[in-house]
């Protein structure tokens, strides 16, 4: 982001899109350079002022944020061409954590003896409504 300031860049007569393209990579580079990373703060251990729970929730999201630090290019990346290897992992990553959570639901569902239809719903419930929590 860029703090709410944004950066107009209008398209000159004699501009070709190769000239606005290196314009608005140039925008986004001076754009990092001025405020870290947000996946770069989702690394950072929380500071003394944060509560015991940010620092458990931390501790909890570490994982994911560490995963999908590594795996996912940044905008920049995307802006030069890599907008087909982003989508791809976005995909796989979806997949994999789909299969994860519905094998997980399966587990959970046979060891205390809860019908599948249940387990489905409450699932399919729960993929539908989480997103909007966010």
């Amino acid at each position: 982001a860029l703090g709410g300031s944004y950066t107009y860049l209008p398209a000159l007569a004699g501009d070709t899109p190769d000239d606005v393209d290196k314009s608005v990579v140039a925008v986004a580079e001076e754009a990092a350079k001025a405020e870290p990373a947000m996946a770069d703060t989702l690394l950072v251990y929380p500071g003394e002022g944060a509560s015991a729970w940010a620092r458990l929730f931390w501790v909890i999201n570490l994982p994911l944020h560490g995963l999908l630090h590594l795996v996912m290019p940044s905008a920049l990346a995307v802006q030069r061409g890599w907008f087909p290897v982003t989508m791809l992992l976005c995909v796989a990553l979806l997949a994999s954590l789909s299969f994860a959570l519905s094998a997980l639901c399966d587990e959970i569902a046979s060891a205390w003896h809860i019908p599948d239809e249940l387990i489905g719903s409450t699932v399919v419930a729960m993929g539908t409504s989480l997103p909007n929590e966010f």
